[in-house]
């Protein structure tokens, strides 16, 4: 969106800020507040699962507030397939994007596009191919046969060399969905493990989780607290200071071969370092735990580091020592 901005004359984003936790029914009048207020807006980007923190989104309902003030919407389902039920003939996006390789266990590099057939001449695949077919010249035949589900699919599906080994998983990988019992009963092990695995966590780690149990926040991911301070809002250096901290949080995980997704997060007006822990068919109760027990020994060993004197030694050697937490040179 940002790179839109910077290289299309006048054209402008509109940011909605959200202060979880926070409801759908205050979401809703945001978004609608919004539309109202500003009747240039043209189309609203939204998450069907947003990945920071990692909740559920209500977009099924802003697809139809943006329908009735017609408006288009572009879905980011990119942690959506598998994880949520989707039916596009019911929520009616306009436009609509997954990631299969997020929950869908197929390979990086396989995605799903999904646009509303009255709008698909809007959208051409990246590159130009052969399957390309001319609005203004449509008497100008393609080399490429039509495939039966129409021109648009044609163009999509042939952009010149590519490894096809992704696309051709898609299959084997929902049938192996299927042999695990399928997609909701997935769905249903993965949820009842987030908000139990969650809870553990919290209670390592002496704080709590973004909603409660049974929330509709929680589909396969759930947000925990660290028990971590954030650097000084008042401090000219507090961007860099944040900055550094997340690094050395990351760079100590990584040293751990642990992953829990830590971030900041306004919450209740306040700045806060919060966790995003995924569950998966292959995971436990105890991979939660032994994630939160890293994560509280790196909380310990980084909560009163002097962030302000790594930014300020950044020309130098200084760092934050990813054993102990000090400040080193």
């Amino acid at each position: 969106m940002q790179y839109l901005c910077d290289t299309i004359p006048d054209f402008k984003s509109v940011k909605l800020e959200l202060d979880y936790p926070i409801s759908d029914e205050q979401i809703l009048a945001l978004t609608k507040f919004a539309l109202i207020k500003d009747p240039a807006i043209k189309l609203v980007l939204l998450d069907a699962i947003s990945s920071l923190p990692g909740v559920i989104f209500p977009w099924e309902q802003v697809c139809h507030l943006c329908r009735q003030h017609g408006v288009y919407s572009l879905v980011d389902g990119a942690h959506a397939v598998t994880q949520m039920a989707v039916d596009v003939t019911q929520s009616q996006p306009d436009f609509f994007v997954s990631n299969l390789h997020k929950w869908s266990y197929v390979p990086r590099g396989c995605a799903l596009l999904y646009v509303r057939s009255s709008l698909q001449k809007l959208i051409h695949s990246i590159p130009i191919g052969h399957g390309y077919i001319s609005s203004t010249q449509p008497f100008v035949p393609s080399p490429v046969a039509t495939n039966p589900e129409g021109q648009w699919v044609t163009e999509h599906e042939w952009i010149g060399t590519i490894d096809w080994s992704g696309y051709l998983s898609v299959s084997a990988a929902f049938e192996f969905i299927d042999q695990c019992g399928g997609s909701q009963r997935i769905r249903d092990y993965c949820r009842d493990l987030a908000i139990r695995g969650g809870q553990a966590a919290a209670e390592i780690l002496g704080t709590e989780i973004l909603g409660i149990e049974g929330s509709h926040y929680v589909a396969n991911m759930v947000n925990v607290r660290l028990p971590l301070s954030v650097p000084d809002d008042n401090s000219p250096t507090h961007i860099e200071e944040l900055a550094a901290q997340r690094d050395a949080l990351l760079d100590q995980l990584l040293d751990r071969d642990c992953f829990p997704y830590p971030f900041v997060m306004m919450s209740r007006r306040k700045k806060q370092w919060w966790c995003r822990f995924s569950a998966q068919i292959y995971l436990d109760l105890e991979d939660f735990r032994q994630g939160a027990l890293v994560l509280k020994e790196i909380c310990e060993s980084l909560q009163h580091c002097d962030f302000s004197r790594v930014v300020d030694r950044l020309g130098g050697d200084a760092s934050v020592n990813q054993r102990d937490g000090n400040i080193g040179e």
